[in-house]
């Protein structure tokens, strides 16, 4: 939930999915596009695997001049820390804006807010749900926008990201366009089967 309120914040489409890009593993907000949907209805799968991707690229010409299966928005990660937030979305300038979720504090530290500016990083503040017993955290007022983060907390965009043109100018983009096409279509999978063992599932009568 906390991904999905963020995405809708920073006014992208797309649902995120969780997907190992480059050897880390975050949230990436990306959507099918005409091709993909081509390839969902042909029944084309993914191609995930590095060498089969250089051969295929090689020797399919249509693969090859083939337009992009997805359409991403952007990266997100949260951790407790802007470090631990950043080191994941680092390899992913290539592809889209990135988005780091943490804490106030860390959202507001004069490190980060210089590496957004320098790097084009977004940055948004997570207000988690109120406990009665702690001492609350005070909300700024101003910012970019708000946005509640699905159980009970808040979210506050500090600084959007930049949104620098990407191209598909070697293998390893369309690697990643593989591997968000693979994420996405397993997402619909998982949501298709939970809508049909909710239906299946008999009701209690009165």
């Amino acid at each position: 939930m906390l991904m999905e309120h963020a995405a809708a914040l920073l006014g992208w489409a797309a649902s995120p999915v969780e997907v190992d890009v480059l050897g880390c593993r975050l949230w990436v907000a990306a959507r099918l596009t005409e091709a993909g949907q081509h390839r969902l209805r042909n029944g084309q799968a993914a191609v995930t695997d590095p060498m089969t991707l250089r051969f295929v690229l090689a020797t399919d010409t249509d693969f090859a001049a083939a337009s992009a299966p997805v359409q991403i928005d952007g990266a997100l990660s949260a951790r407790r820390t802007w470090h631990g937030a950043l080191t994941p979305l680092g390899g992913f300038v290539a592809f889209g804006p990135r988005v780091a979720i943490v804490p106030p504090a860390q959202a507001r530290s004069s490190h980060l807010t210089m590496l957004a500016l320098v790097e084009g990083f977004g940055v948004i503040a997570h207000y988690p749900a109120v406990d009665p017993l702690a001492s609350p955290i005070p909300r700024p007022c101003g910012g970019h926008g708000w946005s509640e983060d699905g159980s009970g907390g808040d979210l506050q965009l500090v600084h959007p990201p930049d949104r620098r043109a990407t191209g598909r100018g070697t293998w390893v983009h369309r690697l990643v366009e593989e591997h968000l096409f693979q994420a996405v279509l397993d997402a619909r999978s998982s949501s298709s089967a939970s809508v049909s063992a909710s239906a299946a599932t008999p009701r209690p009568r009165l």
